[in-house]
Parts: structure tokens; C-alpha cells; sequence
């Protein structure tokens, strides 16, 4: 999302009492040496006036400067202090460090503050406001009562921010209680320093198999190709899009801008195909903010252009959207009239003619009289994610979920709880197949830049009764595929007749998709524009898991036109230029299989056959002094789990705990550290039907394991 979405946002709510030194604007924008010079060498009564007339015409970074200035003339001054808190606050977002500002400017209020005059020492009323905010955001929430309570209590009842700051009295409780009682089995992290920079990083996308995220960020270009182009009310650098992959150790690799990123304009990401190919970004340089999108061509992504359509993009503000799998149902944001108020969540369904139908507003039990934002549809249509601002936030944005139901209407909105929340603006909720893992944006203290982007994992998101299609296409010769090249899968046996054509992704050839449990598929792979048949397959979906997964690789041979089934010895990874790969025959081939107890996780890093397996293993890579990848298989019995969603995020927890400690383990040693490469290559549900028998432990045992292999 633009940086102006976020400055309409904190203008929308944050006011100040804007006075001006006339009755007419004078366009006051300076250069660099052209403010440096004004800042050196003029009066108070000047750099006050230059100040408020560079603030109220939204150039926010060349006011703070100036203000920078007057704090040296007078670091006393209430005003000055509450200029600057404001300032940093429109310019950084940087709560923490407003604070020690504001917190100099409320000792000294004035009731008639002018913002304009040189002799004004002390502070706006709005300063108890801000710094209530600033309390608020990072988690004081009692002093952050206390001043938003004092602004109410010295405010006109007319005061907009009075009405404010009754709401977040309320979010405040909210915070409290969420606070004190968190969601269990969730963990959030930071993606870390190569993605997130001191810049902005926000909006992001996780791709269905979390193996690439597309995010929007700040940065300067290489060369300084981006600096002429800064945004002169913020200092920030345009926006652009970057894409980081997974590397074989499932570490986010060094982000990539998009080709069609330009030095001089704002691109900032929305949405992303399931195939990677089409991308829909968010551009305000109308002045309103519409929805565009871009296509892949000839391997490279054509400049974006407008969706052009008046019934998404109006004159009003469309700022985000999200598409069903099929691409056939759009869910998105507008603040046009006839809401609930304020910015609203609305959806379109494409028609036959590709044209998209009339929106209508999804309702009350999502739509509010404050903010929606950000929405974002689940692979299975039946969730649906978004960020609101109102009453049952902690704090800001708050991200929340619905739930469609049998006869298609949405639940009441569920808070996703704390701490997944924050008190500070948590936005952008994306997340991959299973919905077992979700990347957001948020502002935090422990943060890295003015907005990161934040991983999180949990156990109680999952999507249900659905078969995940996993299909991965590679070519005889390691040339690209055709972009032509696709799959048709059709249902045989649906009660509605379901046909669906999916295209891989160009940069690794993976086909990923939804079926139904307990059905029949017919699978056909063609190329061209005449579909020319290449194989064909059936596929019949399991009837007994809750979750189950369909793998399949195929090869295609371009000089025979032909497609067969792959097997593959071993699994194919993506490996960092870096690593130098060892030959597996310069070491022995261990192998450690462990059984685990009924809905047990984690194998005991002290047990027994654990520590001679590592023993052995470091000793061996002591010797060759080259890298070694280590692959793990987990599995979990048909026996339905207790403790977790499903059975297969039990597989899934077993496979993470032991890279867990298996990493744990290496990072202790420091002669071998850096040689050893951990990848779950698998977790699935195995074993016969579940037949009401869980005390059969001979029947369900042998497959809750965890396999360790050198490959």
C-alpha cells in the first residue's frame, strides 16, 4: 500500500488546530540547500512561520527540520516539543522516540494555542492525545488511559479527536484483556534483516507453498538511481516491489525488485496469482488510489496498468484487494458512499464476459462504522482475513477473521487475539495452503524500521476437509517450459461438474491447487493454443483424512511433445550459490527413524539414540570437513489428534521440533556449524483407516515417526 495511504490514515485522526500566518497559501517547499540556508540563517519569528506553512501544505520532513532548529533556539519550549513529537510521529511513525518529546510539551497546555505566532511557548491541547497514542501503541496502556481520559476532559464535546479517544478507552480494555490472556500456540518473529531494512517494509504476500514473498518497501536503489525522486513530504524513497525466495535451509534469500519497478514512481504490492504471473499493485498517482495490475510477458512483467473497470476503481479510494483461487471472485476496499462508514470491504464476481459484476458491501457482520482494510480470501474461499480499527481492536489495526458458512454468509469477526495484535497498526495478513503459517504488517518496538514484516505459526487456523494438489514440472533438458504449458483437471464424480485449467510457475514449475476429499479427478496435461494433449491421469482423493496431500512431478520432453510421471531418487531443492554441496559418497549414509507417542511432537534431544546419532554425525563431518545435508520425514498415524487441528500439522510440529534441535544441536559446535544443512523433505498422515481402535498401538505406532537421513 502507498505511502499516502498511511498519511490519510494518521491525518484522518491525528488533527492539529492548522492556522495559518495569511488567508492564502504560499507554496513553501525548499530545495536542500535552499532549507539548509533558511535554517541557518533566519530569524525565530521566521523558521516558526516557514515551519507551520511547510506542516499545514503536508511537507512533514523540511517542518521537522526547521523545528529541529528552534529546538536548539529554545529546547524548553512546550510548542517546540509538541511540533517535533507530531512530526516524528507523521514522518517515522517512530512512537517511542515522540514520547520524549510530547512528554515535555503536556506539562504546559494552552487552550488558545497558535500554532503561528513566535511568542507561543506552550502546547496544544492535542499533545495529550498524541502522547495517549504514543502510550498506547507501545504498550503503556494505563498512562495511555490517563491522557486520553484528560484530553476528553478538556476537549469541546465537538472535538473530533474527543470522539477518538473514546474509542480507544475501548481498545485500551481490549488490549488489557487480550494481553492477559493469550491466544496459546502461536508464535509471531520478525523475518529478519534481509528483509526487513530501517526503511518501511509492508504489504506482503506469501506464496501458497511459503516459498517466496512479495512485499512493498522504501529502500534506495542501487547507485542512488532513486534519490532525485524522494518524497519531499516524508524523505522516504518511492515505493517498489521485491520478491525474497526460501533457500534450502528456510531462510528468506536476499529480496529481488521487480522489473517493472520504475526509480521515479510509487509500486506497491496487493495481490499475487497463485501462478506468479499476474500481480495487482496500488497506485495513488491519480490522487485517489485505484487498483492496477501487471502481466508476465516474454518473462519479464509489463508496466502496470489501471484495472479498468468503474465499478472497483471510482472516483473514491480503492486501496486493497484479494481474488478468489480461480480468480473469479474479488474481495476489496472502498471508501465510497453508502458504506458503513468509513472504508469498507466489498466484493465483485467476474462475468462470463470477464468483465467484473456490480460490488456489494459484504455486510455488517464485517463492515463497521470504522476502518476494514486489507483483505485477503483463503485457497478455500471459506476465511477471510482483514485488519479493522474499531472497537474490538487492541489498538489501531487490529487483524480479524470471518468465517462463510454452508449457505455462504459470513460469521461475526473474530479478533485474532494477542500476539498476533498489537497496539499498533497490524495490517496485510497473507498466508499459505494450509493456513498454518501467515506473514503481516506491523509496527513494534522491537522492530527493525518505521514497519516490518512478521512471520507468525500457529495450530488453529488450519483450512479443513480439503486435498492439497502439489505438482511439480520440469523439462528432459532443464529448458523452460512453455508458457503455454498447462494442466485441466476435471471433476468425475461432483455433484456440480468442476473443471479448472492451472499454469505453473515459471521459475520452478510447481502446479499447486485444492481438491475435494473423497473424489475422483481426471488430470490433463496440453500445451498450445489448440490444448495439444501431452498425458493424461486420475487422481482419487482420500475420504478419511481431514487434511491429505496429492504429489506428483512430471517431466516434459520438449523435442517429443511428450509428458510421463517422475519419480525422483532424491528430492530436488533450490540451493544458495554459496553452499559448496558435498558429494554424498565422501561420507558414510546414517539413517535415525524414532517413534513417537500418540499426539507427542518432540523427541527428546537427551534421548538415547539421539545423542549417539549426533555423536556419530559430527565426528564424520569433523573428518570430511565438508557440508552435509541432513533430511527429515515425519509422519503421524489416521488415530485423530486431541491436542492439535489436524493430524498432518502434528506430522508437521514433529518435523520442525527435530530441525529444531538438530540445529540447536550443530550451533554448539563450532568446528562443524557451518557445514550442516537441516530440510524437511516431508511430513504426511500414513497408515491404515482409522477404525475407532486407538489402544491398537501395534497397528498405529510404526507410523508416528520422525526419519533422519544423510542423503
Amino acid at each position: 500500500m502507498s505511502q499516502a495511504f498511511f498519511m490519510k490514515l494518521m491525518m484522518k485522526y491525528i488533527l492539529i488546530a492548522l492556522l495559518l500566518v495569511s488567508n492564502s497559501v504560499v507554496y513553501s517547499q525548499y530545495n536542500e540547500s535552499e532549507l539548509t540556508n533558511l535554517i541557518n540563517n533566519s530569524s525565530e519569528k521566521t523558521l516558526v512561520n516557514e515551519a507551520t506553512l511547510l506542516l499545514t501544505q503536508g511537507f512533514y520532513y523540511q517542518s521537522e527540520r526547521i523545528t529541529d532548529k528552534l529546538l536548539t533556539i529554545d529546547p524548553t519550549s512546550a510548542n517546540y516539543n509538541y511540533r517535533k513529537g507530531f512530526l516524528v510521529i507523521l514522518t517515522k511513525s517512530n512512537f517511542l522516540q515522540a514520547i520524549e518529546y510530547l512528554e515535555k510539551a503536556v506539562p504546559a497546555i494552552n487552550l488558545n494555542y497558535d500554532m503561528s505566532s513566535p511568542n507561543e511557548k506552550k502546547a496544544s491541547l492535542d499533545a495529550l492525545f498524541h502522547l495517549a497514542t504514543c502510550y498506547h501503541t507501545v504498550g503503556r496502556i494505563e498512562d495511555a488511559k490517563k491522557y486520553y481520559k484528560e484530553y476528553i476532559s478538556k476537549s469541546t464535546k465537538r472535538a473530533l479527536l474527543a470522539a477518538v479517544s473514546e474509542t480507544r478507552l475501548i481498545q485500551c480494555e481490549v488490549a488489557l484483556k487480550a494481553m492477559k490472556n493469550p491466544v496459546a500456540d502461536v508464535t509471531v518473529r520478525n523475518v529478519g534483516e534481509k528483509i526487513n531494512t530501517n526503511n518501511p517494509e509492508y504489504s506482503s504476500i506469501v506464496a501458497l507453498d511459503g516459498s517466496s514473498l512479495f512485499f512493498t518497501s522504501r529502500r534506495k536503489w542501487e547507485n542512488d538511481a532513486s534519490t532525485p525522486y524522494i518524497d519531499l513530504r516524508t524523505n522516504l524513497h518511492p515505493e517498489d516491489i521485491y520478491v525474497s525466495y526460501l533457500d534450502s535451509t528456510d531462510n528468506w534469500m536476499a529480496p529481488v525488485r521487480l522489473n517493472f519497478c520504475t526509480a521515479e514512481h510509487n509500486e506497491a504490492t496487493v495481490a499475487v496469482n497463485v501462478d506468479e504471473r499476474k500481480i495487482y499493485t496500488y497506485n495513488d498517482d491519480s490522487g485517489n488510489g485505484d487498483i492496477y495490475f501487471t502481466d508476465l510477458t516474454d518473462g519479464k512483467f509489463a508496466p502496470a496498468v489501471i484495472l479498468n473497470n468503474n465499478k472497483i476503481n471510482t472516483k473514491n479510494w480503492e486501496t486493497h484487494a484479494s481474488f478468489s483461487e480461480d480468480g473469479d471472485i474479488m474481495y476489496f476496499v472502498s471508501d465510497r458512499p453508502g458504506g458503513f462508514g468509513g472504508r469498507d470491504i466489498y466484493v465483485s464476481q467476474r462475468k462470463k464476459d470477464g468483465t467484473w459484476g456490480e460490488p456489494q458491501n459484504l455486510g455488517a457482520s464485517i463492515n463497521t462504522k470504522f476502518d476494514e482494510e486489507s483483505p485477503f480470501i483463503s485457497i478455500d474461499g471459506k476465511n477471510l482475513y482483514f485488519s479493522s480499527n474499531g472497537e474490538e481492536s487492541m489498538g489501531g489495526f487490529d487483524i480479524f477473521v470471518a468465517y462463510k458458512d454452508a449457505q455462504r454468509k459470513w460469521s461475526k469477526a473474530k479478533n485474532l487475539g494477542y500476539p498476533i495484535n498489537s497496539c499498533g497498526d497490524d495490517l496485510y495478513y497473507s498466508t499459505t495452503i494450509d493456513g498454518y503459517k501467515g506473514y503481516f504488517t506491523s509496527y513494534r518496538t522491537e522492530g527493525k524500521g518505521e514497519k516490518d514484516l512478521y512471520e507468525v505459526s500457529n495450530n488453529y487456523l488450519g483450512i479443513q476437509d480439503k486435498v492439497y494438489l502439489k505438482d511439480k514440472v520440469r523439462t528432459t533438458d532443464k529448458s523452460n517450459l512453455p508458457i503455454d504449458f498447462a494442466m485441466t483437471f476435471t471433476c468425475l464424480d461432483c455433484k456440480e461438474p468442476h473443471t479448472k485449467t492451472i499454469y505453473p510457475r515459471l521459475r520452478d514449475g510447481m502446479m499447486i491447487n485444492t481438491f475435494q476429499p473423497c473424489h475422483t479427478y481426471e488430470l490433463v496435461y496440453h500445451v498450445g493454443e489448440n490444448k495439444t494433449v501431452l498425458y493424461k491421469d486420475t487422481v482419487k482423493t482420500e475420504c478419511d483424512k481431514r487434511v491429505s496431500f496429492v504429489l506428483k512431478s512430471v517431466i516434459y520432453n520438449p523435442v517429443e511433445g511428450t509428458v510421463k510421471e517422475y519419480v525422483e531418487e532424491k528430492p530436488v531443492e533450490v540451493i544458495p550459490d554459496t553452499l559448496d554441496v558435498v558429494n554424498v559418497r565422501d561420507y558414510e549414509l546414517f539413517e535415525l527413524k524414532y517413534f513417537f507417542k500418540y499426539d507427542d511432537n518432540k523427541m527428546s534431544a537427551q534421548g538415547r539414540e539421539f545423542r549417539k546419532f549426533m555423536r556419530t554425525l559430527e565426528k564424520q563431518i569433523e573428518e570430511v570437513g565438508k557440508p552435509i545435508t541432513i533430511r527429515i520425514y515425519s509422519s503421524a498415524s489416521t488415530v485423530p489428534t486431541k491436542r492439535y487441528e489436524s493430524n498432518q500439522l502434528l506430522a508437521e510440529l514433529r518435523a520442525q521440533n527435530v530441525k529444531y534441535d538438530i540445529v540447536t544441536y550443530f550451533q554448539q559446535k563450532s568446528k562443524v556449524a557451518n557445514l550442516v544443512n537441516v530440510v524437511i523433505v516431508e511430513s504426511s498422515v500414513n497408515g491404515p483407516t482409522y477404525e475407532n481402535d486407538s489402544k491398537n498401538v501395534e497397528k498405529y505406532r510404526p507410523f508416528q515417526y520422525v526419519i533422519l537421513k544423510t542423503e
